[in-house]
């Protein structure tokens, strides 16, 4: 989504022109232990360790609490903490930079 504040010196010959550039979505696999479960958000499919996934994607996971004592600690995407991530669950929105040799790869520690 773009905003944008029409000006007068933008028409030419009275008309407005508006164009826009697009890109395949980079795409790749998502991975997670059994400790996890994923849903894509866009369509409420419930998405398989090792999937496709592709830029843009609104992911959810879920942390399934090893024990009844245990919460989670916290979120990792490609090993890297994500932080104030303590939630047992975590929203993700799949992101071009985040492909590592093809693959994201999200974890979850508990205390």
């Amino acid at each position: 989504t773009m905003l944008y504040t029409v000006q007068a010196s933008d028409f030419a010959g009275g008309k407005l022109k508006v164009r826009f550039d697009t890109k395949d979505p980079v795409q790749g696999t998502i991975e997670f232990d059994a400790s996890v479960t994923c849903t894509n958000t866009n369509s409420y499919t419930n998405i398989n360790n090792g999937a496709p996934v592709q830029e843009s994607d609104k992911l959810r996971f879920e942390a399934i609490l090893p024990a009844a004592d245990k919460v989670v600690e916290n979120w990792y995407i490609n090993d890297v903490k994500q932080e104030y991530e303590t939630d047992s669950s975590m929203r993700y929105t799949v992101k071009a930079s985040d492909f590592k040799s093809g693959k994201i790869k999200i974890g979850v520690t508990f205390k």
